[in-house]
């Protein structure tokens, strides 16, 4: 199973959420913007209940790996920089 965390800008607060994409869906070769859609889309609560936590949703932020960060944004994703 791969796991991402993603920090939730809900109206409660930020949180952060895992995200799990099932381990029979290999992600090793896909590109980025593939596998950001998957974590977008495995962190539906209709998908993926999160008890107390919201779904992923514009302006969230998830972590990819290596230091690597993508905002929501309503149409894709926007790599953060610092």
């Amino acid at each position: 199973m791969n796991i991402f965390q993603v920090e939730v800008a809900a109206p409660m607060g930020r949180a952060i959420r895992e995200v799990a994409i099932p381990s029979d869906i290999k992600i090793d070769g896909m590109m980025v913007p593939e596998v950001l859609d998957l974590i977008f889309r495995y962190g539906q609560n209709e998908i993926q209940p999160r008890l107390g936590r919201a779904s992923v949703s514009v302006d969230d932020t998830i972590y990819y790996g290596n230091g690597a960060r993508f905002r929501v944004e309503a149409f894709g994703f926007s790599p953060i920089t610092d």
